[in-house]
C-alpha cells in the first residue's frame, strides 16, 4: 500500500496491526532455532487471523458501507432507467411508428388501386382496338367473298384470325400495374421483434405459450381445426413453426402476433 493511499484512507486499528505484522514477518528470512520456528507458527496463525479481521473490518468500514448504499441506489436507478426507456420505446413510440406504418400501407393500397385501374383501362383500350380491327377485317373479308375474290377473302380471314389470337392472348395475360412500394419512414430506433402465438379453445378461453404448464392440458376436441400432430399440444413444436414461418405458419386456430422483445 502506498503512502498516498494510507493518507487518503482512514485505516482502522486492525488494518494498521496487519500492516505491522506483514512488515515484521517479511523480515524473517531464515529460521535457525526451535524457538524461532515456534514463533513462526504463531506468526502464521496471526496472519490467518489478520486476514479474517481485515475482511470483517473492510466490510464495516464507513467508506464501504456508504459505497454499498450508493451501489444499491445505482442499481435501483439503472433498473428504473431501463424500465422507463423500454416503456417509452415500446409504448408510445412504437404506437406512433405503427400508426405511421398503417398510413403508409393504406397509401400503398390506394396508389396500387389507382395503378391497377389505369392498367385495366389501358388493357380495355387495347382490346377495343383489336376488336375494331377484327370487325374491319371481317367486313372486308365478307365484301371480298361477295365479289367472288376467294384469294383476298382468305388473306383477310387469316389476318382476322391473327388479330383474334392476339386479343385472346391479351385477355389471358392482361396488362398489370407494377407493385407500389412506398419507403418506410425512418425512425432511427432499432427494435428486435419476436414472434408470439395464442390459441383459442372451443369454450372461448384464450391461452398463450406462457400459459401452458405441466398442469394445463388440452384435447383435440378443445381446439377444433388444429392438426392432430400437434397433440398432446406441444408449445415448443408450435413455437418452432411460428419462429420459422411467422404469420405464414398455417396452423388453424393459432393466431400469430408480435410484441417487443
Amino acid at each position: 500500500m502506498t503512502a498516498t493511499a494510507k493518507n487518503e484512507i482512514a485505516l482502522s486499528d486492525k488494518f494498521k496491526s496487519a500492516l505491522t505484522l506483514i512488515k515484521r514477518v517479511t523480515g524473517i528470512t531464515k529460521i535457525t532455532t526451535p524457538e524461532q520456528y515456534e514463533n513462526a507458527k504463531l506468526d502464521y496463525k496471526a496472519l490467518i487471523t489478520a486476514e479474517n479481521e481485515v475482511d470483517v473490518d473492510y466490510k464495516a468500514h464507513p467508506a464501504i458501507v456508504a459505497a454499498g448504499k450508493i451501489k444499491a441506489v445505482k442499481v435501483a436507478l439503472e433498473k428504473d432507467l431501463d424500465t422507463t426507456k423500454k416503456g417509452l420505446k415500446n409504448g408510445p413510440m412504437l404506437a406512433w411508428e405503427r400508426e405511421l406504418e398503417e398510413k403508409r400501407l393504406a397509401r400503398e393500397r390506394e396508389l396500387q388501386a389507382i395503378a391497377d385501374a389505369e392498367a385495366k383501362k389501358e388493357n380495355d383500350r387495347l382490346l377495343a382496338e383489336q376488336k375494331k380491327e377484327f370487325d374491319r377485317l371481317e367486313a372486308e373479308r365478307k365484301k371480298a367473298a361477295k365479289k367472288g375474290d376467294a384469294e383476298a377473302a382468305a388473306a383477310l380471314a387469316a389476318q382476322a384470325a391473327e388479330v383474334k389470337t392476339t386479343a385472346q392472348e391479351m385477355k389471358a395475360n392482361p396488362l398489370t400495374a407494377a407493385a407500389v412500394v412506398l419507403d418506410k419512414v425512418p425512425t432511427g430506433v432499432s427494435r428486435r421483434m419476436v414472434s408470439k402465438w395464442r390459441i383459442k379453445l372451443a369454450d372461448g378461453k384464450v391461452y398463450s405459450k406462457a400459459d401452458f404448464s405441466k398442469t394445463l392440458r388440452v384435447k383435440p376436441t378443445d381446439v377444433p381445426g388444429v392438426p392432430s400432430h400437434f397433440f398432446v399440444l406441444d408449445p415448443t413444436a408450435i413455437s418452432g413453426v411460428i419462429d420459422s414461418l411467422g404469420k405464414n405458419h398455417g396452423i388453424p386456430g393459432v393466431t400469430w402476433y408480435e410484441e417487443p422483445a
